[in-house]
């Protein structure tokens, strides 16, 4: 056998050392995730997901995940004759709260999907005063997904009337309609 110009044990001994190095920076990672006060999870979960585990948190009740309800779609026209004949009425920005600080339509309340449970239980105290009442829920527009996603968890929160614009912000910005802004 030829004989190398360099030994082999300084490598296979740096190799080790790199291998130990490594398992406790990943061990550390598992440890330190698991003392954070809201620890990262193990596995994704799909906004779907994540929506569910909310709503189950803020829930006070057993969730009615079974019934038959339904929410309504509407227009912009009947979304606008709604915010008139129904002033009591609760208008839901699903958007993310940054979007929701720029400009979001009169009157419209914060519940962004991505963080669901946190400003539902910031509103708490207005939603649940009435299950019964109009909560018009509007997003971006078009086929956006986190309408239909609060909506249907409005429904399963015992809401009774929920109805989504699914105009959403872009049409009613492209109607050059009034807004508000949080700044």
């Amino acid at each position: 056998m030829p004989q190398l110009p360099f030994s082999l044990k300084p490598i296979l001994n740096d190799l080790v050392a790199l291998w130990i190095m490594a398992t406790l920076a990943v061990c550390g990672g598992f440890v330190f995730n698991q003392l954070r006060s809201n620890p990262l999870p193990l596995m994704y979960a799909s906004k779907a997901e994540r929506l569910d585990a909310a709503v189950k948190s803020v829930s006070n009740t057993v969730l009615l995940e079974n019934n038959d309800a339904v929410f309504q779609d509407l227009d912009l026209a009947t979304f606008r004759a709604m915010m008139t004949t129904h002033p009591e009425a609760i208008i839901l920005d699903v958007r993310p709260e940054v979007f929701h600080r720029l400009s979001h339509i009169p009157r419209a309340l914060s519940l962004p999907c991505e963080e669901f449970e946190s400003a539902y239980n910031t509103l708490r105290p207005q939603l649940e005063r009435n299950k019964a009442q109009i909560l018009l829920v509007y997003c971006s527009g078009g086929s956006c997904e986190d309408g239909e996603m609060v909506a249907n968890a409005l429904l399963k929160l015992a809401y009774t009337k929920v109805y989504l614009f699914r105009g959403g912000w872009n049409e009613w910005e492209e109607a050059k309609l009034p807004q508000e802004t949080n700044r």
